[in-house]
């Protein structure tokens, strides 16, 4: 396998959502299309929803788009760190709150677990 990249889904709300993880990450969009400039038929009301849209922040990439239908997936992702106070704020960002609990695992590991305000739950952990 060369890469794995996730593809997220969102009920209307993509490119704000993208944007919050630009902030978050200091990333950038690399790419984004809406529906209404493909090559397929959509409603009126879905013509400025996001067909596809590519982000890259530190080396990493994910895809990310309005989705037309109901779906009944959950998403978590995982994000490792080297430094706890790099990844508190990176937590309080994410989840967009002043503060945040840090927990720690029966191993050691410090850990924040959070869903951000478009419903994508997160881990964020410091490795030992």
């Amino acid at each position: 396998m060369k890469k794995l990249i996730p593809h997220l889904y969102f009920k209307g709300n993509c490119l704000e959502a993208i944007n919050h993880y630009v902030y978050v990450f200091k990333g950038e969009i690399e790419s984004f299309d809406k529906y209404k400039d493909q090559p397929i038929e959509v409603k009126e009301e879905d013509q400025n929803k996001i067909y596809f849209c590519h982000f890259l922040f530190t080396g990493l990439e994910i895809y990310a788009s309005d989705s037309l239908e109901e779906r009944d997936t959950s998403t978590h992702l995982w994000l490792h760190f080297d430094d706890e106070a790099e990844m508190e704020e990176t937590a309080k960002k994410l989840a967009d709150k002043p503060s945040i609990e840090i927990s720690q695992s029966a191993f050691g590991e410090k850990f924040i677990k959070l869903t951000d305000p478009f419903g994508v739950e997160w881990t964020l952990i410091v490795k030992p």
